[in-house]
């Protein structure tokens, strides 16, 4: 009997029923069983491979047995199998990383179930500076050492144009023709970058271009289309467009002069003036709207634009009418000091809210045209209501460009008469009565609005007389009942009421006789 020996083997093979065909074993008398028993001489790659020392046995019929012995090695020698994500395009201001973009390379192995892989970049630049490629190469490698990578590309585009963040409206800007700038031709402006911004970089170039032909000659209202192109570093652009309303040159409604007398502009055809009185003292000089509205702006400009009341303010005489459009719609105290300003009374173009008066804009304007005057102290405001009222919760309030909302200037106004409100303020814009707070709700004034009881003297008079004769009554009702048998129980009870009789009954007794024998002598 015999047992050959078989050669060194793959893992694959180790087990397989073909390795005991292979093996050799024949007996002079009858068949041979063959089995095997291994012993594990060595290890490596973290147990993964093992060299194993086979030993055959051949048994016969009779048990007799014969043995060889065969040394097995088991080898790892392939690679980890690896799946790649596939190539992606994502946006300059993403994150690239694979947990951001959620993409995984994925390795398998036949032996390693805890392969072992990353990942490294390479950058290749472009023509954008916002935008690359990235080469990223996976790997991965199982115990034994043997390896694998596969490459993904990583496309970072910038697809997105810059975009206005406000400082460019696109409302309608109302302002004097002779202010305006035009640009006819497309060029490039150092315009402010904190209006314009870009999702992955700086705004590189800002050009702007009025859509003229040529510039206007401000002989009448001219509305003008400017167009904003703003242009990021992979040159793409975004277009805004601003609406610009040019007012003409206007004439004046008629100039006031307080110390002496109205001038006006004529008729607005040749520009001449004339003198609405007979002559005086304080005759003006004729001034068209370019003068007067030149430094405003936003609000201010388009009341003084529709103005309906200019005055040459005099230091002796302070307290102006206000009218809108013909209407007097209250009184303004000036402080001293602002001799030769302009005060402009107009019509606001505030938004609209629930308001008790009109609303009237008031400007006060330097004699030459460059701007707002100061004032030298508070201004009182005298409104006219729409209807008469006897509400406390009034205030003074005033439109806050900045917020672009109605605010209370001052509560617990002056109560000129049912009709009338006056407050102060020290600043000069859009003014109205409205309800207390925002718009309404009650004020802590105490009835600073007139000091009656129903807000009328009669009724509070009827009321008072009812009052005092109601309270004459009933002390004459009391009175006749404390006169009466069961109003003295009420009032002394019955133990006084006992020494109330023996007191009576004592004096009677006390009480001397008459003799009238005597007295008729």
């Amino acid at each position: 009997e015999a047992a050959a020996a078989v050669a060194a083997t793959t893992l694959e093979q180790l087990s397989a029923a073909e390795l005991v065909a292979a093996v050799a074993a024949n007996d002079t008398c009858g068949a041979v069983s063959v089995r095997w028993e291994d012993e594990v001489v060595s290890e490596q790659c973290a147990g993964l491979v093992t060299a194993v020392v086979r030993t055959w046995i051949a048994t016969d019929a009779c048990g007799l047995e014969a043995r060889d012995t065969q040394v097995v090695e088991v080898v790892d020698t392939q690679a980890p199998q690896l799946v790649v994500p596939a190539n992606t395009n994502v946006e300059c201001d993403t994150d690239t990383s694979p947990a951001a973009l959620g993409l995984f390379a994925m390795a398998v192995d036949a032996c390693d179930a805890a392969v072992q892989g990353g990942y490294n970049d390479i950058v290749l630049p472009s023509s954008c500076v916002n935008e690359a490629r990235l080469l990223r190469r996976w790997t991965a490698r199982d115990a034994c050492g043997n390896g694998v990578a596969g490459e993904q590309v990583v496309e970072v585009v910038d697809t997105s144009p810059p975009r206005f963040v406000g400082s460019i409206t696109q409302e309608e800007t109302t302002m004097l023709c002779e202010r305006f700038e035009p640009m006819l031709e497309r060029q490039e402006v150092d315009a402010d970058r904190s209006m314009v911004v870009d999702n992955c970089g700086a705004v590189t170039r800002v050009f702007v271009q009025d859509l003229l032909e040529e510039a206007p000659q401000c002989l009448e209202d001219v509305q003008v289309v400017r167009v904003w192109d703003a242009m990021d570093e992979c040159g793409l652009s975004t277009q805004q467009q601003q609406t610009f309303v040019l007012k003409a040159a206007m004439t004046l409604p008629p100039l006031v002069n307080p110390g002496g007398n109205d001038t006006t502009t004529g008729d607005g055809d040749d520009g001449g003036s004339e003198d609405d009185s007979d002559g005086g003292d304080g005759e003006g000089e004729a001034m068209d709207v370019l003068t007067v509205c030149r430094g405003l702006s936003g609000i201010a400009l388009q009341s003084c634009l529709s103005m309906s009341k200019v005055v040459v303010v005099d230091d002796s005489s302070l307290e102006v009418e206000l009218e809108v459009e013909g209407r007097q719609v209250g009184t303004i105290a000036l402080p001293r000091g602002v001799a030769g300003s302009l005060l402009v009374v107009g019509p606001s173009f505030a938004p609209d809210v629930g308001r008790e008066s009109e609303v009237v804009e008031i400007t006060l304007v330097a004699a030459d045209g460059s701007g707002e005057s100061p004032l030298t102290g508070d201004v009182e405001i005298c409104l006219e209501l729409e209807e008469e009222s006897s509400r406390d919760d009034l205030c003074l309030a005033f439109y806050d460009t900045a917020r672009e909302q109605w605010q209370c200037q001052q509560d617990c106004l002056e109560v000129e008469n049912r009709r009338r409100r006056c407050g102060k303020t020290p600043h000069l814009t859009s003014f109205a009565i409205l309800l207390g707070g925002d718009g309404g709700g009650d004020t802590d004034c105490g009835g600073t609005d007139n000091q009656w009881i129903t807000g009328e003297w009669a009724f509070d008079f009827l009321l008072i007389l009812l009052t005092v004769g109601l309270v004459m009554l009933m002390a004459v009702i009391v009175i006749i009942f404390f006169h009466t048998p069961w109003g003295r129980d009420v009032l002394y009870g019955k133990e006084g009421k006992r020494i109330l009789m023996q007191r009576s009954e004592r004096n009677h007794l006390n009480t001397p006789a008459v003799d009238f024998d005597t007295d008729l002598d």
